[in-house]
């Protein structure tokens, strides 16, 4: 099994390059905070993962919890929580469990399942998720109206979300709140949501139907004001485009 890198009492601060590199059979099995990092404070960039997390609190693919910068990261680890069922301190997403920190150009195409707070990039959010998209399917297994299951953040605590969307299957008991893009934020409406602020209406954003969501080409992308913010091309010098667009890679969706 992988050690996360990070732990509560020596948790990692550093800068961590993955070079465009993926990580396979990654299998994680750590009690609270589990991922290819535990707790980061530092900033994780440019690398992709695969394998399997299982743990009790804090679960994502490449952060248990995250208090730094996740960018440019793509998670195709499955994730799961096998924290105590409806309990708050269960945090799991496909990047990261529970984010105090930054979360941008990233996205996760495996399940995710879990006990309380469950989403497709964070299970637990109050600071930003941004150019974020989520296509894996999402579980809650909990029972109680106090948890909540979202396509992009399970539960959003006052922190800012946008240029996101979601294409994976929710899945939650009749009493659990959710939506396609924050679980406690009742934006049911399938899609791309272009931007939401910070304890704003809970229908701000612009909403398409997943049969809007079409491939184009960069040359459209990059014309569309829809996209405007969005960086299909220097990806900051990164060497990976996570957000390049290529009509024969996942039917087009970046």
């Amino acid at each position: 099994y992988w050690f996360p890198i990070g732990t509560e009492n020596n948790i990692y601060r550093g800068n961590f390059n993955g070079d465009s590199f993926n990580i396979k059979n990654m299998n994680v099995l750590n009690g609270t905070a589990v991922g290819l990092f535990g707790y980061n404070q530092g900033t994780i960039y440019n690398v992709k993962v695969h394998g399997t997390a299982i743990g009790g609190q804090m679960v994502g693919g490449i952060a248990g919890s995250n208090g730094g910068s996740v960018e440019y990261v793509a998670n195709h680890v499955t994730v799961t929580g096998i924290g105590t069922l409806n309990t708050d301190s269960n945090s799991v997403g496909g990047v990261v469990g529970y984010n105090a920190g930054d979360i941008f150009a990233s996205y996760n195409t495996a399940s995710v399942t879990g006990n309380y707070y469950v989403g497709g990039i964070a299970g637990y959010n109050d600071t930003k998720v941004l150019n974020a998209y989520n296509t894996g399917a999402i579980t809650n297994n909990a029972t109680t109206n106090r948890a909540s299951v979202g396509g992009i953040v399970g539960y959003n605590d006052g922190g800012e979300i946008g240029y996101v969307y979601n294409l994976g299957t929710i899945s939650h008991d009749e009493n659990v709140p959710y939506s396609n893009f924050a679980g406690n934020e009742q934006l049911t409406l399938p899609g791309y949501y272009l931007s939401t602020l910070p304890g704003g209406d809970n229908d701000t954003g612009c909403a398409l139907t997943q049969e809007q969501l079409q491939p184009i080409s960069t040359a459209e992308f990059n014309a569309s004001t829809q996209f405007a913010g969005w960086n299909s091309a220097s990806n900051n010098g990164y060497k990976d485009n996570i957000w390049e667009i290529n009509p024969q890679d996942n039917n087009g969706y970046a």
